[in-house]
């Protein structure tokens, strides 16, 4: 196991040593969770699927509400109606 000694920034930073990061395979977009041990501190990668990042499930319920959130009222539809014409 590999050892090294690092100095906190004045905010509480730290940075990763070159050498983790690459047997690891992360770089600065990579997330981490942080848990907190009985003697340290624990950070683990987390490795998230493009498909986690990017597509997303919706209910029906979902998108009922944001029609809804996105209906116009009548005072609004007509102004709209008026400056299109």
């Amino acid at each position: 196991m590999q050892q090294i000694i690092i100095k906190p920034l004045d905010k509480g930073q730290i940075t990763i040593p070159i050498a983790f990061r690459k047997t690891l395979g992360v770089d600065n977009t990579t997330l981490y969770k942080a848990q907190l041990k009985k003697d340290g501190i624990l950070l683990t990668p987390l490795q998230i699927k493009w498909q986690d990042k990017y597509i997303r499930e919706f209910s029906d319920n979902d998108i009922q509400g944001w029609l809804k959130e996105d209906k116009l009222d009548k005072k609004t539809l007509k102004k709209i109606k008026r400056y299109l014409k």
